[in-house]
């Protein structure tokens, strides 16, 4: 009798068990977690880049920050197109994890077109080129 008790206490055990779990298949996918998506990189070697250009007192201020990761360093190139063309360039030197701003003016042109537009060569820690990114800023029509 008390083997039967038994039997029957480890049945009813095992069938709840069974029965309570939810094959991940029948799952609601509303109640589950979205796999999560693998983090791509946009820039080999830099953290960030940002770009400001605007006009004052008569100039067009080109304005980039590019931060670099703990073990790269960069060569940066800003240059600046009036109507598509490059009437002006900068270069930086920029060391192993650097954050660097680049500020320049240039007189402006009453009805021209202005963007900037920064290169940067990156480079490892043992001075091999890694990459070259471009950064295309926004174009901004002179208010003057």
């Amino acid at each position: 009798m008390k083997r039967t008790v038994l039997l029957i206490i480890s049945i009813l055990t095992i069938a709840v068990i069974t029965f309570t779990q939810i094959p991940a298949a029948y799952a609601d996918p509303e109640l589950s977690s979205p796999e999560p998506e693998p983090i791509e990189e946009d820039y080999v070697g830099i953290t960030s880049i940002t770009d400001d250009l605007h006009f004052s007192q008569g100039d067009v201020i080109c304005a980039g920050k590019v931060d670099l990761r703990v073990n790269y360093s960069a060569t940066i190139t800003m240059y600046l197109k009036k109507d598509g063309s490059t009437v002006s360039s900068w270069t930086y030197n920029a060391t192993l994890g650097e954050f660097v701003v680049l500020s320049e003016s240039y007189a402006a042109i009453s009805g021209s077109t202005y963007q900037m537009v920064l290169s940067i060569k990156v480079y490892n820690s043992a001075g091999s080129l890694v990459t070259t990114t471009p950064f295309n800023g926004a174009m901004h029509p002179c208010p003057y």
